[in-house]
């Protein structure tokens, strides 16, 4: 099953915090997480939300360029990978 890739699983409605709130991470998700380390953590998005919310929690990023963000601003946010497509 694919929840078996995933240390933690949250919704909207898990959490007081919103995206780009770092406490989402710091208070609803690194607890629950097998590897203590944020650098094994990377954020996948495609809004500038996303990206930002990465940078304020001080975690690995990856923009999916063919989602809703705002090209200009999802890459003045310097992701660290930058997927194109889904396929291989």
């Amino acid at each position: 099953m694919i929840k078996d890739y995933f240390d933690v699983i949250l919704s909207a409605e898990d959490s007081a915090y919103r995206k780009p709130d770092a406490r989402l991470y710091s208070n609803n998700i690194a607890p629950f997480l097998l590897s203590k380390t944020p650098g094994g953590v990377l954020v996948v998005g495609d809004t500038e939300s996303d990206l930002l919310f990465a940078k304020q929690a001080g975690l690995k990023s990856c923009w999916a360029t063919y989602g809703y963000g705002d090209a200009e601003k999802c890459l003045a946010l310097k992701p660290d990978f930058v997927i194109w497509t889904l396929k291989t």
